[in-house]
């Protein structure tokens, strides 16, 4: 039997607060040690022509260095099972292994003297330096492209085609935060779920499509212009199994901006549409409201600017767009700003309100 969305978030949750529980006991069973042994460990300089030692020393501090600017960028935005998880946790989470980095960096400028005299306690630490530093260097030299998104003159600016607090669960420049730069038909298409005080996008179990907080809520124009295809034929999904792989927009918009730019709205509705084709639409008006048409797994919006309309259409590319003004929260506090895209796990608001 398939575990509900409710037993998912739980066993994540329970497991990642047993990981955090794990890795405070190493922090400090490992600093209790060092205090314990630290009339044996000095300076690494007072160590003198030990080059060898300094050479272990310097990869270890590398590999702490490149773990540390990695580890945030995985944890709030690559994994994609942070959606389903407090904010509490991630942040406690990446709390300790901040901690656990530092102490790493602090001694590592030190160095004990079973590793000076010992050969075995040296291979034994090069070959962990060694491991480290490719898993966490190589990892945090992919991250760094996650950051990656074409400049305010490429993109397409338009507005926030919701109201209230909403999270993107697949936005962003590269394939590791937002899985439709893989489809160059919807390349750049951001996913966005409604969430409640607690972050949290569904209610209940999360088996039924009234579980979604997003479901049947509104969807604005981002843009004026005028509208070049609609659909309104298909029935929702049913939530987390398998969408519609022929039809992926399931029941959707394209509202025409200027002459090969698009702005379509997707995953909506059926007989929610509020206007027809050819209706010239100004930003900011109500057009439909949120569905599970399509190829989806549970409601959410899908939103996305294209050179044209057909999705199935091997012609059709995705293109860069930003928001013009909105309020979003991306590590820990909100903030308007102007002219910014999404990255996965990006709260967005209209404007920033007094929470």
């Amino acid at each position: 039997m398939e575990k509900s969305l409710q037993e998912l978030q739980s066993s994540y949750t329970t497991g990642l607060w047993i990981l955090n529980l794990i890795f405070a006991v190493v922090f400090l069973v490992r600093l209790f040690l060092v205090i314990k042994s630290r009339k044996d460990r000095k300076w690494l300089f007072s160590w003198k022509k030990e080059w060898f030692v300094y050479g272990l020393k310097l990869i270890f501090l590398l590999a702490m260095l490149s773990l540390i600017a990695g580890l945030p960028t995985w944890f709030y935005f690559i994994a994609g099972f942070r959606i389903l998880i407090e904010d509490t946790v991630i942040h406690t989470f990446v709390g300790i292994w901040f901690l656990i980095a530092l102490q790493e960096i602090i001694l590592s400028f030190t160095a004990s003297k079973r590793l000076v005299e010992q050969f075995i306690k040296r291979m034994l630490f090069f070959l962990l330096s060694i491991f480290w530093l490719l898993g966490f260097g190589l990892a945090s030299l992919i991250i760094f492209k996650t950051y990656d998104y074409p400049q305010k003159n490429e993109c397409v600016e338009i507005d926030v085609p919701v109201h209230g607090t909403w999270r993107a669960s697949h936005a962003g420049g590269h394939s590791s935060v937002n899985y439709h730069l893989a489809i160059p038909q919807q390349a750049y298409a951001v996913d966005l779920l409604k969430v409640n005080e607690h972050g949290s996008f569904f209610t209940g179990t999360g088996t039924a499509i009234t579980d979604y907080i997003c479901f049947n809520d509104s969807v604005f124009s981002p843009v004026n212009g005028i509208v070049a295809e609609l659909i309104d034929t298909f029935n929702n999904q049913q939530v987390l199994k398998k969408g519609d792989t022929i039809n992926p927009c399931g029941n959707y918009i394209a509202i025409k901006i200027e002459e090969n730019k698009f702005a379509i709205l997707a995953q909506l509705n059926k007989r929610s549409f509020q206007v027809k084709i050819g209706d010239t639409v100004v930003s900011g008006q109500y057009l439909a409201n949120v569905g599970n048409s399509g190829n989806t797994t549970w409601p959410h919006l899908h939103l996305q600017i294209a050179n044209q309309t057909n999705m199935n259409d091997s012609t059709t590319k995705g293109i860069p767009f930003r928001f013009k003004s909105f309020c979003r929260k991306r590590w820990n506090s909100w903030e308007q700003v102007s002219s910014e895209y999404l990255m996965r796990n990006d709260y967005i608001q209209t404007e920033c309100s007094t929470k």
